[in-house]
């Protein structure tokens, strides 16, 4: 649950990372929108973020290699978080 709270904000606090996420979601026709954020005090807030996490499995998998590619993550907890989930 710690690893998609920083996932999610992550990819709504950068600029280039939340406008690539938000590109490959429209490019691959997912629906149901961004990545949901997880609030203690909202219990069903777990389910919506671990599954919008798991539905836009492939679209941080695109991120991820873009991110590679134009190296711009330098090994940091982002890269690794998304590595496990693609992997």
């Amino acid at each position: 649950m710690k690893y998609c709270n920083i996932l999610t904000k992550y990819f709504k606090n950068s600029h280039i990372g939340g406008s690539l996420l938000k590109e490959a979601i429209t490019l691959k026709g997912i629906e149901g929108g961004n990545l949901k954020t997880y609030v203690e005090t909202r219990w069903t807030t777990v389910y919506d973020c671990v599954n919008s996490v798991w539905r836009l499995k492939e679209a941080l998998q695109d991120v991820y290699y873009i991110y590679i590619f134009f190296s711009f993550i330098k090994k940091n907890k982002i890269f690794f978080i998304i590595n496990n989930i693609i992997n």
